[in-house]
């Protein structure tokens, strides 16, 4: 009886989906900044987000593009992906995005076939009439935009995100799922190697204006 009973458990816990949770990141360089999400555990990808991106420290956020996947399907004539709600948020606060995974009445597999599942878990790409293919990494690239700035500190917050709930067959209207966390990411603005350099740069300047006064003194002196 024992044993039956663990075959069960063992084989009850294969069927049930991790919890699914997204890593954000952010990366900065040059002016411009980045952000990127990955979904960790069971689910079939991104199906509405946000985040805002803030700097602090001396760091300002002066533009945001919302960057997420879309595209107008060449035979239904029908926008795919992250189309809805779309917004590019005003100076990296408010970039939002949906796909069209609620509508009215049953199950409909044409509505389906306008979302895309698997965002943020498998690279991809897609036909769109406009832009020719439309193609995206595993940690899809959400959103980019431009900083002012020498040093401080970019951070990327999420907000109201959705997952396509059901693993491997998923099927609308609706079946979403908040994930269990959607962790933010900061980085610090020049990278330390950059910062390295900036101080090496104003070392050697200032042994150079040591070694001219030095001259000039001894010049004098003679």
């Amino acid at each position: 009886m024992r044993t039956i009973l663990a075959m069960i458990a063992v084989l009850g816990m294969a069927t049930v989906a991790q919890a699914a949770m997204v890593n954000l990141s952010i990366t900065a360089g040059g002016g411009e900044w980045e952000v990127r999400a990955s979904v960790v555990g069971g689910s079939e990808g991104i199906c509405d987000f946000g985040v805002d991106i803030v700097g602090s420290g001396g760091i300002t956020v002066d533009s945001s593009l919302n960057v997420a996947p879309e595209g107008l399907d060449p035979s239904a004539y029908q926008w795919w992906g992250l189309t809805d709600m779309r917004s590019d948020g005003t100076a990296g606060v408010g970039i939002v995005a949906s796909q069209k995974a609620i509508y009215s009445g049953g199950n409909d597999p044409a509505q389906d076939a306008l979302v895309v599942q698997g965002l943020g878990q498998d690279a991809g790409s897609r036909d769109c009439l406009v832009n020719g293919t439309i193609s995206w990494d595993a940690d899809i690239l959400l959103a980019s935009g431009t900083y002012t700035g020498s040093v401080g500190t970019l951070t990327v917050t999420g907000i109201g995100w959705n997952l396509l709930s059901t693993v491997g067959s998923w099927q609308g209207p609706g079946n979403l799922e908040a994930p269990t966390a959607v962790n933010s990411d900061s980085i610090f603005v020049p990278e330390p190697a950059t910062l390295t350099l900036l101080v090496l740069g104003s070392a050697g300047l200032v042994v150079r204006y040591r070694r001219a006064a030095l001259f000039q003194r001894e010049r004098k002196v003679r």
